[in-house]
C-alpha cells in the first residue's frame, strides 16, 4: 500500500486508535479509506521523462564550461573569443542557464558599447 507524505502519521494514528477499541468500526473503515489514499494521483502523461545519461553529461560539462566563461569573461578582452563563446551558447541557450547568461553579457556589453560610441 502506497501512503501520501502526510497521510502516513495519520494512518497509523487510526490504526492504533482502532487497536485500543477509541473508534468506532464505521469511523474506522472511513479513515482508512481516506488516509490510504495517495495525496496526488500520479499522472503518467505528466512524468519526467529519463533523460539520456550521455545528454546529462553533456549538460553538465557545458554548465561548467559556461560557467568558466562567465568568469573569465573580463579578462578576455579579444573580440574573436567572445564571439566564439557568444555563438556557442547560442547553441545551448534552451537548455543551460549559463549560457544564456553569456548572451546576455554579450547584449549588454554591445549596448555599453554603442552608448560610449555616442
Amino acid at each position: 500500500m502506497e501512503l501520501g507524505q502526510s497521510y502516513a502519521g495519520l494512518y497509523a494514528l487510526n490504526e492504533g486508535l482502532h487497536a485500543l477499541n477509541f473508534l468506532a468500526e464505521a469511523d474506522y473503515e472511513a479513515f482508512k479509506k481516506r488516509y490510504s489514499d495517495k495525496l496526488v494521483a500520479e499522472d503518467p502523461k505528466n512524468a519526467v521523462p529519463d533523460i539520456d545519461p550521455q545528454a546529462q553529461k553533456e549538460i553538465e560539462s557545458m554548465t561548467r564550461y559556461f560557467r568558466e566563461i562567465l568568469a573569465q569573461w573580463e579578462t578576455h578582452p579579444d573580440v574573436d573569443w567572445r564571439n566564439k563563446q557568444f555563438k556557442k551558447a547560442q547553441q545551448y541557450a534552451n537548455r543551460i542557464a549559463y549560457a544564456k547568461l553569456v548572451l546576455e553579457r554579450q547584449k549588454n556589453q554591445e549596448e555599453h558599447k554603442n552608448l560610449c560610441s555616442l
